[in-house]
């Protein structure tokens, strides 16, 4: 949860960069949330960020055995965290299916652990999609079932 502090001591829930809206909870009512794994979380929460009817995006880890990784840890693969995007949408707006669109259309399954199984040259960020391949995140709503 990212927090800023106000000159008078108190403090504030952080507001998006991009946009200025709440990052964190509480959300305007019918507010509804998805998880992406998509290798580095900058690039692909930008791919979201811009979508009419997302109202923030937030990046963090999911998955792993690591309590609390920093960055460095998550980087360096050996935390089996994965990088993601938490997205907090307008279904009236943007559908699910929508976001599923832009998250097939910009997933490299080569990027991050399993690139080594499947390209052992391919250099790329090590932030991992594979773990929530094999370790899934629970669906937010109905909608998001398989």
């Amino acid at each position: 949860m990212s927090w800023t502090w106000a000159r008078d001591g108190t403090c504030n829930p952080a507001k998006h960069h991009v946009n200025g809206n709440r990052t964190v909870e509480p959300f305007p009512e019918g507010t509804q949330m998805a998880v992406f794994g998509m290798g580095c979380f900058w690039g692909a929460e930008r791919k979201f960020w811009t979508l009419k009817g997302v109202y923030s995006t937030q990046v963090g880890y999911a998955g792993g055995y690591t309590s609390n990784p920093t960055y460095q840890e998550v980087c360096s693969g050996k935390t089996g965290h994965a990088e993601v995007v938490r997205v907090a949408y307008q279904p009236e707006h943007i559908s699910f299916e929508e976001l599923l669109k832009v998250f097939w259309e910009n997933h490299d399954p080569t990027q991050g652990p399993v690139r080594e199984w499947l390209r052992p040259d391919h250099d790329r960020h090590p932030g991992g999609t594979d773990v929530l391949l094999r370790r899934g995140l629970p669906p937010a709503v109905p909608e998001q079932e398989p």
